[in-house]
């Protein structure tokens, strides 16, 4: 799981579709540009 507000946004982007999304998210995964957010338990929550 992915923090929305850890996803880099590249300046003067404006068309946004899921294609294009995916292939960000892709990339973004493939460099290590993304951080992964543990899912808090039941008991931790």
């Amino acid at each position: 799981m992915v923090s929305p507000s850890s996803i880099p946004r590249r300046a003067g982007k404006a068309v946004k579709t899921d294609h294009l999304n995916a292939a960000e998210l892709a990339e973004y995964y493939a460099n290590g540009l993304l951080r992964s957010v543990a899912e808090p338990d039941c008991e931790v929550e």
